[in-house]
C-alpha cells in the first residue's frame, strides 16, 4: 500500500468537515461582533484577539496535516544485528519497528511514536506532528468559548421567543435567517468545543506520563498479564521531563532513539510487545466461512444488532465469501479480526497475498476446528487497531459467541 502524499492529503472528508467548521464558526462569530458593536476600534480588537486565536488553530492544523506522524524509513535495521531479536518485523514496510513505532493501515507505513490516527487531520498523529496536534485540541476549545459567548451574547438580545419566530420569518425574513444561522453556529461551536476539549485532555494525560493510547493499552495488558517483576513503563520520567521530551523529540528527535528510564532499558516495550503476541498467536484460531458478508451494507445484512456493535469505521474490514479460511485472534461484540489465509494441507494454512486483514461478522461462520491451528504461520501487526479505538479481547477456547460456531 503507498503511503498518501502531502499533496492530496487534504482532499479528505476528515480535512474539509474541520474546515468547513472552522469556517462557519469563525464568520458567525466575526458577523455577531460587527452587529452588536459595528466598526470601532473596540470591535476590530475583539475581532483581532479571536483572529489570533484561529490563526494558531489554522497554522497547527496544516502543521499537523502536512508534516504527517513521522515515517520510518523502509526496510530499516538496526545498527546492532543483535537487537533484531527484541524488536518487531512489519511483513509490508519490509524492515523492523524502532521501539515506540507502529504501523499505520491508513497510509501503509509504520509511523514513529505513533499516538492514533486521526481523520480529521488525515494524518497519523506521530512523534514529527505530535507537538502540532496538541496545540491544534488546545486551541480549538479556547476558539469555541471564545465564539460560544460572543453569540450568546447576540442570542440573548436578538433571538425573541419562540412563539414570534413564525411572526419573524414573514416580517423580516433577513433578521430570521442571520438568527438561525447564529444558533446552528453557535451549536456547533459548543459541540466542537466539548469534543476536541475532551480529546486535548486525553492528549495531555498521556503526554504527563509520556504514554501514546497505543502503549496505554500495551501498558494495560502487560499489568494484567501473569509475570514475575512488576512491568515498568520504561519511558516516564516524570511529568514535567515528559513535557520536555515530548517538545524535545518533536523538533530535534529522529523518531527511534529514546530516553529511558535508569531502571529500564531500550526494549523494555518491545520485548514486551513480542511477549504478549506470542500469547495471541497461542490463541489464534482459524474458521471456515459459511456466508459471505457484503462491502456495502458494513454488517447490517445480519441485523441492527451487529452493525451497531461494528468496530471503529476506519479500522480495516475483510469480505469473506463460502470456503475461506480466516486466522483469527481478537473479537469486538459480534465481530471478529483476522487474515485471509489458504489451505495448503490438511492443517497446514498460508496467508493470502497481499494480505489482507481486518474486521468481519462472527455471523460469516460455523466451523471451528482447534486441529486446525497447528501451523506455525507468524501473525505480525498491532492487534488489529491502527490507533486503539476498540476494545478488543484474545479469542481463547470457547472464548466469542460459541452459538454462531457449531462443530461439523
Amino acid at each position: 500500500m503507498c503511503c498518501k502524499t502531502e499533496s492530496n492529503s487534504l482532499l479528505h472528508y476528515g480535512p474539509i468537515v474541520a474546515l468547513v467548521l472552522i469556517l462557519t464558526i469563525t464568520t458567525s462569530t466575526l458577523w455577531c461582533i460587527q452587529n452588536m458593536m459595528g466598526i470601532t476600534s473596540a470591535s476590530v480588537m475583539v475581532m483581532s484577539q479571536f483572529m489570533l486565536i484561529v490563526f494558531g488553530i489554522l497554522m497547527s492544523f496544516f502543521m499537523a496535516v502536512k508534516k504527517g506522524g513521522g515515517e520510518i524509513p523502509l526496510r530499516w535495521h538496526p545498527p546492532n544485528s543483535e537487537d533484531e531479536k527484541s524488536l518487531q518485523y512489519c511483513k509490508i514496510c519490509d524492515g523492523f519497528k524502532p521501539p515506540r513505532s507502529h504501523h499505520d493501515h491508513v497510509s501503509g507505513r509504520c509511523i514513529a511514536k505513533m499516538d492514533h490516527y486521526c481523520p480529521w487531520v488525515n494524518s497519523a498523529v506521530g512523534n514529527r506532528n505530535h507537538v502540532d496536534f496538541l496545540a491544534f485540541v488546545s486551541l480549538v476549545p479556547m476558539g469555541c468559548i471564545f465564539s460560544t459567548g460572543v453569540q450568546a451574547v447576540w442570542m440573548w438580545h436578538n433571538v425573541p421567543d419562540p412563539k414570534l419566530w413564525q411572526q419573524l420569518a414573514h416580517y423580516q425574513p433577513e433578521h430570521f435567517n442571520a438568527m438561525l444561522c447564529t444558533i446552528f453556529a453557535a451549536a456547533c461551536s459548543v459541540a466542537v468545543g466539548i469534543a476536541v476539549g475532551a480529546l486535548g485532555l486525553f492528549q495531555w494525560m498521556g503526554v504527563w506520563s509520556n504514554m501514546t493510547q497505543i502503549e496505554e493499552w500495551i501498558v494495560e495488558k502487560a499489568e494484567a498479564r501473569a509475570r514475575a517483576t512488576p512491568f515498568i513503563f520504561p519511558y516516564n520520567l516524570g511529568g514535567p521531563a515528559n513535557i520536555g521530551e515530548v517538545i524535545t523529540r518533536w523538533y530535534s528527535g529522529d523518531g527511534i532513539e529514546w530516553t529511558v528510564r535508569s531502571d529500564s532499558h531500550a526494549y523494555g516495550l518491545t520485548e514486551e510487545q513480542l511477549a504478549q503476541k506470542a500469547v495471541k498467536r497461542s490463541k489464534t484460531k482459524t474458521f471456515k466461512i459459511i456466508v459471505s458478508n457484503s462491502r456495502w451494507f458494513r454488517g447490517c445484512e445480519f441485523g441492527f444488532w451487529v452493525w451497531w456493535s461494528s468496530p471503529w469505521p476506519l479500522e480495516p474490514r475483510i469480505y469473506v465469501g463460502p470456503g475461506e479460511f480466516v486466522k483469527a485472534w481478537n473479537y469486538h461484540g459480534d465481530w471478529l479480526y483476522g487474515e485471509k489465509v489458504t489451505q495448503v494441507s490438511e492443517k497446514k494454512f498460508e496467508a493470502v497475498k497481499p494480505r489482507q486483514r481486518g474486521w468481519f461478522p462472527d455471523k460469516c461462520i460455523i466451523e471451528e476446528d482447534d486441529e486446525l491451528d497447528e501451523d506455525d504461520t507468524p501473525i505480525e501487526g498491532d492487534f488489529g487497531c491502527s490507533g486503539g479505538s476498540d476494545v478488543v479481547h484474545n479469542l481463547s477456547k470457547g472464548g466469542a459467541k460459541k452459538e454462531t460456531k457449531k462443530k461439523i
